[in-house]
C-alpha cells in the first residue's frame, strides 16, 4: 500500500479517486502538509514511530529544579570544590497504560531517574555544562519508554551579573525502529 525510499519520502499506491486534486507548485508548503497528513492516517492505524510522529505522544514525564553538587568548570578554581547545578528534565514516555492501570510497573520510575542522575553527577567531573547534560541525556533514555529526553541544566552564578547560565539540549534513542501496535 505505501512505502519509502532512503529520504523518508512517500510512495503511495491509491486509487485515482481517492488522490487529492492537483496542487499548483506555487503550494508547495500545502503540499508537504497534505503528504503528512496522509502518512499520519496511513501509519496511525497500525504504526507507531517518534520520529515520524513527532508530536504524537505528548505524555511526560517532568522533573524540575533538581539540585545537584559536582565538580565543573575549565577555571583551576572552579575545579577545586564541587558547585551547585540545577537540572531540569523532561521525558517523554507512553503514560497512557499506568494511567489506566493505576500499576506502578507500568509506569517510569521517575525517582530511580532522579537516583540515577544524583549518582552521574556525583561521581564524575566535567568540564562543560554541554558535556553534562548529555551524559544525563543518555542515562534518561536508558529506561524502558522514554522516547525523548529534553535536559536543561543551569550553573548558578557562572556568569557576573545573571542569575544562572545553562544549556538545553533534546534527545531521541539513536536506534530507531517501527514498533507495531498490539
Amino acid at each position: 500500500m505505501f512505502e519509502f525510499n532512503d529520504r523518508f519520502e512517500l510512495f503511495l499506491d491509491i486509487p485515482p479517486f481517492h488522490q487529492p486534486p492537483a496542487v499548483p507548485p506555487a503550494a508547495t508548503a500545502h503540499r508537504a502538509t497534505l503528504k503528512r497528513l496522509i502518512l499520519s492516517r496511513i501509519l496511525h492505524q497500525n504504526y507507531s514511530h517518534p520520529m515520524i510522529f513527532r508530536n504524537n505522544n505528548r505524555d511526560r514525564i517532568h522533573i524540575c529544579d533538581l539540585r545537584l553538587r559536582t565538580f565543573i568548570g575549565i577555571h583551576p578554581r572552579e575545579r577545586q570544590k564541587k558547585q551547585p547545578i540545577l537540572v531540569n528534565i523532561v521525558l517523554h514516555a507512553g503514560l497512557r497504560k499506568a494511567g489506566k492501570s493505576d500499576d506502578f510497573r507500568d509506569a517510569v520510575d521517575y525517582q530511580a531517574v532522579a537516583a540515577r542522575i544524583r549518582q552521574i553527577v556525583e561521581k564524575f567531573r566535567f568540564n562543560l555544562l554541554e558535556a553534562l547534560a548529555e551524559r544525563i541525556a543518555e542515562t534518561c533514555l536508558e529506561f524502558e519508554d522514554v522516547r525523548q529526553a529534553d535536559v536543561r541544566v543551569d550553573k548558578p552564578g557562572a556568569l557576573r551579573h545573571a542569575r544562572s547560565a545553562g544549556v538545553k539540549i533534546s534527545r531521541r534513542p539513536a536506534k530507531l525502529t517501527l514498533r507495531r501496535r498490539r
